[in-house]
């Protein structure tokens, strides 16, 4: 229905277009993390390796050949869309639909960068060195802005969100910012007092 219906307004079919067309936002991405209970109690600055999209240096994200660039699709002319009719019981309707020809971006790249396979953004593995603050728990999120995937079209890279994962202590328990110490005494070190590491 939403799409049949789509084909009435024209208007939100045409921001639709504009939206596929003009730059779009990239993905973000969500890496977990497992960390030992001291650098949860204390923080520390951590080095992990992401694989993401970047925007293709060669092409600088166009996607086409250097010297070369993307062209109208000749089934849309560079609208994105195609119009069908459609005849029912009540009348002809006219339908507009996404371009086959060219995903509805309304261009096609003739001669395809031979780095990127014509795609604008390239998979990399990055290192980045993140900071753990103290005090965090199993569940703490951490967002890294721009650590994400190329946008594409130029529009602004995505965000990476690091999600922690503390490991048990052997001799400690934790419940939320309180730290507990189990230890064994003897009857006399109760009685008597004493100093224990």
């Amino acid at each position: 229905f939403e799409t049949f219906f789509s084909g009435f307004g024209g208007a939100g079919s045409a921001s639709s277009r504009s939206q596929r067309r003009g730059p779009q936002q990239g993905d973000d991405l969500r890496y977990d993390l497992n960390i030992d209970f001291n650098q949860a109690v204390f923080g520390q600055e951590k080095e992990i390796r992401i694989p993401h999209l970047e925007t293709c240096e060669s092409c600088r994200g166009t996607g086409a050949k250097v010297g070369s660039g993307p062209t109208n699709c000749t089934t849309c002319g560079g609208a994105g869309q195609v119009r069908r009719a459609t005849r029912t019981p009540f009348g002809s309707f006219t339908q507009i639909a996404e371009c086959p020809g060219c995903s509805g971006s309304g261009q096609v790249i003739a001669d395809p960068c031979g780095s990127c396979g014509g795609q604008g953004v390239k998979q990399v593995r990055k290192k980045l060195r993140i900071n753990i603050p103290p005090g965090v728990d199993t569940g703490t999120r951490l967002r890294v802005s721009g650590e994400g995937n190329a946008g594409l079209r130029g529009g602004p890279k995505g965000d990476l969100y690091v999600f922690l994962k503390v490991k048990s202590h052997s001799k400690l328990r934790r419940d939320g910012l309180t730290i507990y110490s189990e230890v064994n005494i003897s009857y006399l070190q109760a009685i008597l007092e004493d100093t224990i590491e």
